[in-house]
């Protein structure tokens, strides 16, 4: 398993350039730690071709509705 900090607050996304882009055929471990008192962490694939940050941001999106769902 390999480990990557993204640490991009979303309000900083419209001055971000470019794209993130995770390699192709990995698994990562995406932890979400607001507004939590405890990180959710949740194994996330980059499939055939890799992950860019939009994909990144769905898979953020999914994160955060497990959370919310769980909280109920």
């Amino acid at each position: 398993m390999t480990s990557i900090s993204c640490d991009i607050h979303v309000s900083s996304l419209r001055h971000f350039k470019g794209d993130v882009i995770l390699p192709p055929k990995k698994t990562y471990t995406l932890v979400i730690g607001y507004p939590l008192s405890k990180p959710y962490k949740k194994q996330i694939n980059t499939g055939k071709d890799g992950m860019g940050l939009g994909g990144l941001l769905v898979e953020i999106g999914k994160a955060y509705n497990e959370v919310y769902a769980k909280d109920d």
